[in-house]
């Protein structure tokens, strides 16, 4: 037994222990902003702190006024403790971005935790255009390309857009950016790029000297993109929506890594640019001599005419077959495409029924294929007559008609029938062809005896009724792990991203060798995505020193991790500097090897 004093010195220290543990905090709730200071058509964030809250109700949308946000939340959690006392924390982060400028009041929003109401304290932000300095225009301009200023209702536009990047230089460290690093500080994601968006997967590079608005010759980087498009109504179509934005170095430093001769943007600075030019002008055909067989078809095109079958009774279906050709400079868009109006051509329709609405067409290419029933009224037609077809050219800027040849036909009267032999008529109805056979013994013929209905056959085991017998049982085992499968890819999303992992590299590896120009880029790239497939790490590219250290964790063998490391040097080195001897070529394939290698490696 312990005396009084030893007994109260215990539980002295046992309170201090577990009183820490179990004290409980409140849950709370705060809201953080990235930027009090935010810019037009840049993305920012605001947070949702949720802290000590054991439940609490997902928002998916804030609903800010002046605010659109892009994507649900991000969630992300920590636990902290310190001097035994702990702190949870789950992080909501939203990406939002301001339309339009002015002072933005964020309110008070609320979210229940643990059953109760919580609200985080009202905020304000204000939202600007992005500066811009005297250099800016030097730096970055842009240009909307077409081949006339004017086109018509019906024709295909085709668009370059240009972006023209002042290289950055660096004396002190003696860099210049190549056009791929200069490539990078372009804001893909947060530019707008109004009839362009989805084209910069295809963009061309060139460098063009160029007079700068001082008169002085500068070297570009030209990143041109083309997109045609095919107008669906008259008017005209601006290029106001389309801003670039440009995250441009002012200060490089040596990168702090394991690799030495590689630069990093120590600072930088957003540009933007919009481009100045007058919109295009979207007119209808003119009136004035338009043909009645235009349908709205604008280029130049070829028109032909088939019919089967071509020996027909009256009133039997003769299936007509028109193809038009596209034969225009840029490629028309054949789905707005409208073939003749056959039912309202008189020296058809004089002769033949058309049937049915107008058909929609099979596209193949530059052909486009309608088919079309009709019908002749009397024996007397001896050919489909001629079919127009009118287009309007552009070029000319007058209507064109072609004609298909006439197609003879041997058209036969119907045939008829008279009162003898319809059913029912006063005609003397003939003897039937056929009568059945009267068995002796009527219905009373059928085969009796118990015998017969108690005899058996003897069963006999084949290989037919075993398999017979097995089909049910494989088919429900093939059923259930089919869906064994599909519950686990559900339930476990890293492992469809583990399975895929190989197969996005070497996706992304292809487009290497295909563009030289990105190789070292895209081929750095591809390693990195596919060490975050592996590892089931949140998408987005690994730095160079996180792929290493994932790949040290997990357990892959030091001459794997080695080539790895050589690769990424190669890849960055690459990326500044431009392309070094013979090395650069080679390196798609040696990142394809490196993959094979790594998957072998089983990653811990």
């Amino acid at each position: 037994m312990l005396d009084r004093p030893r007994q109260l010195a215990l539980l002295v220290a046992t309170v201090a222990v577990l009183v820490p543990c179990m004290a409980t905090r409140a849950a709370d709730l705060e809201l953080l902003v990235s930027s009090r200071q935010v810019y037009v058509g840049v993305p920012f964030q605001i947070q949702l702190v949720i802290t000590n809250a054991r439940e609490y109700e997902m928002r998916r949308h804030l609903g800010i006024e002046g605010l659109r946000q892009l994507r649900p939340p991000q969630a992300s959690t920590r636990t902290l403790t310190i001097n035994r006392r702990t702190t949870h924390t789950v992080t909501l982060t939203y990406e939002v971005i301001a339309d339009a400028e002015g002072e933005i009041s964020i309110p008070a929003i609320t979210m229940i935790l643990d059953g109760q109401e919580q609200s985080t304290a009202p905020a304000r932000i204000v939202a600007g255009e992005i500066p811009r300095g005297p250099a800016d225009a030097t730096q970055l301009f842009l240009e909307v390309r077409s081949a006339h200023d004017t086109y018509f209702l019906g024709q295909t536009i085709e668009l370059t857009l240009e972006i023209w990047l002042l290289p950055y230089h660096d004396d002190q460290h003696v860099v210049r950016f190549n056009h791929q690093a200069m490539f990078e500080q372009i804001g893909i994601r947060i530019s707008q790029w109004g009839v362009f968006a989805g084209t910069l997967d295809e963009v061309q590079v060139q460098e063009i000297l160029h007079k700068d608005a001082e008169g002085v010759q500068r070297a570009y980087f030209v990143y041109t993109t083309k997109r045609t498009i095919s107008p669906h109504q008259a008017g005209s179509i601006a290029f106001d929506d389309i801003r670039v934005i440009v995250d441009y170095p002012t200060r490089i430093r040596r990168a702090r890594s394991i690799f030495g001769g590689r630069y990093e943007t120590a600072a930088s600075r957003k540009i933007a640019a919009t481009v100045n030019r007058a919109p295009i002008v979207v007119e209808k055909p003119p009136a004035e001599g338009r043909p009645p067989s235009f349908a709205g078809a604008v280029g130049t095109f070829d028109f032909t005419v088939t019919a089967k079958p071509r020996e027909v009774a009256v009133g039997d279906p003769i299936t007509l077959t028109l193809v038009i050709v596209d034969r225009s400079a840029l490629p028309t868009d054949l789905a707005l495409l409208k073939p003749p109006p056959l039912a309202t051509d008189t020296t058809l329709t004089q002769d033949f029924r058309v049937s049915g609405d107008p058909p929609a067409g099979l596209v193949d290419g530059s052909r486009k294929t309608f088919t079309q029933s009709i019908r002749a009224m009397n024996a007397e037609v001896a050919a489909v007559p001629a079919i127009p077809f009118s287009y309007f050219d552009p070029k000319t800027r007058r209507y064109v008609t072609v004609s298909a040849a006439p197609i003879s036909l041997r058209v036969h009267p119907a045939a008829t029938l008279n009162d003898a032999q319809i059913v029912g008529g006063d005609g003397t109805s003939q003897q039937a062809l056929t009568e059945l056979d009267e068995v002796a013994g009527g219905i009373l013929a059928n085969y009796t005896g118990a015998d017969l209905l108690l005899s058996s056959h003897a069963f006999a085991f084949t290989w037919g009724n075993g398999l017979a017998l097995a089909i049910g049982p494989l088919a429900f085992g093939v059923v259930a792990a089919g869906r064994h499968r599909v519950r686990r890819v559900r339930s476990d999303g890293g492992h469809a991203r583990r399975r895929r992992a190989r197969r996005e590299a070497l996706r992304r590896l292809a487009q290497a060798s295909e563009s030289p120009d990105h190789e070292a880029n895209l081929a750095a790239a591809a390693v990195s995505e596919y060490v975050a497939d592996r590892c089931n790490l949140p998408a987005g590219a690994l730095t160079t020193t996180e792929v290493l250290e994932r790949l040290a964790a997990g357990g892959v063998a030091a001459e794997v991790l080695a080539d790895v490391e050589t690769l990424l040097a190669d890849c960055e080195q690459h990326r500044y500097a431009g392309a070094m001897g013979g090395k650069a070529n080679s390196i798609a394939e040696r990142a394809r090897r490196c993959l094979d290698r790594l998957e072998r490696e089983r990653l811990r």
